[in-house]
């Protein structure tokens, strides 16, 4: 249970990251 919800997390800050290199990028 702890695992999964750690995997969310860390899932959702790529994401977030992902999207700021993106947005800079662009």
């Amino acid at each position: 249970m702890v695992e999964r919800l750690a995997q969310q997390q860390y899932r959702r800050t790529i994401g977030s990251i992902t999207s700021v290199s993106i947005n800079i990028y662009n």
